[in-house]
């Protein structure tokens, strides 16, 4: 039996049954599927899911993140090219649309631009927890203990 299914539902039976990383970050329906003339999904006609969200810009900034929260937040926006206004502390890189390719650009961008030179090495071993849980959160959480870590102790 074909039954309707809203996208809520599809949404929600997706996060039941695959890792966080391949779960949509928008689930919507279309009448018809459109293809190019090579007989491939048509991906740049489809509907742009999030059209209706009153963003406002890639450096929107929220009022509660300190600077290296924000300064991630930023780095996230431009990698994925999301309006920072999308990025909360809680908000999942791969959902954002995030694959492991722009995950690693990430975090190089994070050891570039966020952390002291001498504090790359102990960030990076913490990748671990990063994939565990690829929220701005535990990124920020991360940047700002290695961060803290004595000269002398790296």
């Amino acid at each position: 039996m074909n039954a309707e299914v809203s996208a809520e539902e599809l949404q929600a039976h997706a996060a039941q049954r695959l890792p966080a990383y391949m779960v949509p970050a928008a689930t919507f329906v279309v009448e018809q599927i459109p293809y190019s003339v090579a007989g491939k999904v048509d991906v740049r006609a489809l509907p742009d899911p999030f059209a209706d969200r009153t963003d406002t810009g890639p450096t929107a900034i929220d009022p509660d993140r300190d600077a290296i929260e924000a300064q991630v937040a930023l780095i996230w926006s431009g990698i994925l090219g999301v309006d920072g206004s999308r990025i909360d502390a809680h908000t999942d890189f791969h959902q954002l649309g995030g694959d492991s390719l722009s995950l690693l650009t990430m975090l190089a961008g994070v050891c570039r631009e966020v952390l002291p030179t001498r504090t790359e090495s102990e960030f990076m071993s913490q990748l671990g927890r990063v994939i565990a849980e690829p929220t701005l959160n535990t990124v920020s959480t991360i940047a700002r203990e290695v961060s803290r870590v004595p000269l002398g102790s790296l």
